[in-house]
């Protein structure tokens, strides 16, 4: 009796989790270019404008602004390198990432976020970190919001 109460349950979780695996596709294409609001749990929170090759980063608290180019490996991986501006002095952070990137997955879209998870090799330690975007809004070409 208890084998088969142990069997139908382990045959209730494994169909809630396939039906709920095939409503929730991974597109990533769709996150490719708009604007997003990073809230780390740690640390200010972000508006992230991305269009076509470009991803501006505006640090919400500060109104410090970073600018990335992007490298699409495929349709849910990219890698950021941070744009430095002769005009703005450079810490050694923002030449690191300049020269090395930062790699992106997308691992999960939703209608109002994506969840991504962000690799980086610093001092030959591998780095995995993973955080959730909220969309703000989708487009084919935006162009970053005026700074107030």
């Amino acid at each position: 009796m208890l084998h088969t109460k142990t069997l139908i349950t382990g045959l209730i979780i494994s169909m809630l989790l396939l039906c709920s695996c095939t409503h929730n596709q991974l597109n990533c294409s769709a996150v490719h270019n708009g604007e997003f609001l990073l809230r780390p749990s740690s640390g200010d929170a972000y508006s992230i404008v991305r269009s076509g090759n470009l991803q501006t980063e505006t640090n919400i608290t500060t109104g410090g602004v970073h600018k990335e180019r992007v490298v699409w490996k495929n349709d849910c991986q990219y890698t950021l390198y941070r744009i430095l501006d002769n005009g703005t002095t450079q810490d050694g952070i923002d030449s690191f990432f300049s020269n090395k990137g930062i790699d992106v997955t997308i691992a999960a879209t939703t209608d109002s976020s994506y969840v991504f998870l962000i690799r980086m090799d610093s001092a030959r330690k591998g780095m995995v970190l993973v955080d959730t975007m909220k969309i703000v809004r989708l487009g084919p070409k935006l162009e970053p919001a005026p700074s107030h």
